[in-house]
């Protein structure tokens, strides 16, 4: 999640420009997106079991942060940022 918090700030920022370009390893571009992956890739685990658990820590962040999850979307926003940036990923990743 490094990643996309560099994204996030970058993005509150651009009108800055203190930030010259950064690095992202592996950003994700939807988190809902991203627990459905895992629980496609992990064969033990049935997707409603992701999905319950994914809702069951959501509403614990949201309580404590005022943060929904289901809203971590850098993808909306990726293509506003003016700044160089080197995405890192591996095939199929």
């Amino acid at each position: 999640m490094g990643a996309v918090t560099i994204l996030y700030y970058a993005n509150k920022y651009r009108q800055n420009h203190i930030i010259k370009g950064i690095i992202l390893d592996s950003p994700f571009s939807n988190f809902k997106s991203l627990v459905k992956h895992y629980c496609k890739i992990n064969q033990n685990m049935p997707s409603i079991l992701g999905y319950l658990g994914f809702m069951m820590i959501n509403i614990g962040i949201q309580r404590k942060a005022n943060l929904d999850l289901s809203l971590l979307k850098p993808i909306e926003f990726v293509n506003k940022l003016r700044i160089p940036a080197i995405f890192i990923a591996r095939e199929n990743d």
